[in-house]
């Protein structure tokens, strides 16, 4: 046991002697023989401070009171809802459901070849629609015979 511990020293020694020194460690200047300084960057001057005052919006804006926070929600039809939040009930029956009620039932073929002249589409089981909603607009839902079996607005 003594002998192995003995020729450890010497095997070190040994694989010491075998290590390449190195004289010259890699540094930047190695790759770039002439190194751009480093950019010099101004501060930002802070702004001046900005005067907000209320926008009296109609007469009913409040001093002190942000008129964005008064919940009106106004839409493209020129209804007016006040006191609505961000989900808002749906508008009353601007697509005029009552007048399509006859398609209840019947084929999406006969939907397309009513000659409606409001915006309308047809959707079936599968179809890939958009999500936006336009109270003008009549959506048939058609089930997979083709009978319109739903008609909403939107």
């Amino acid at each position: 046991m003594r002998l192995k511990f003995a020729a450890l020293p010497a095997c070190l020694l040994g694989l010491a002697a075998c290590d390449p020194v190195v004289t010259d460690p890699i540094t930047e200047s190695t790759f770039v023989a002439n190194p751009a300084p480093p950019p010099v960057i101004d501060p930002i001057p802070p702004a001046d401070p900005v005067a907000v005052s209320p926008i009296d919006g109609g007469g009913n804006a409040q001093p002190g009171v942000d008129p964005a926070l008064e919940m009106v929600e106004v839409n493209p039809y020129g209804e007016v809802r006040e006191g609505a939040g961000g989900l808002t009930e749906r508008l009353p029956d601007t697509c005029k459901l009552g007048e399509v009620q006859q398609y209840m039932g019947q084929s999406g073929a006969s939907v397309e070849a009513g000659g409606l002249t409001m915006p309308y589409r047809v959707v079936g089981p599968t179809d890939i629609v958009t999500q936006e909603y336009n109270p003008t607009r009549i959506n048939f839902f058609v089930d997979s015979a083709g009978q319109v079996t739903r008609i909403s607005c939107g």
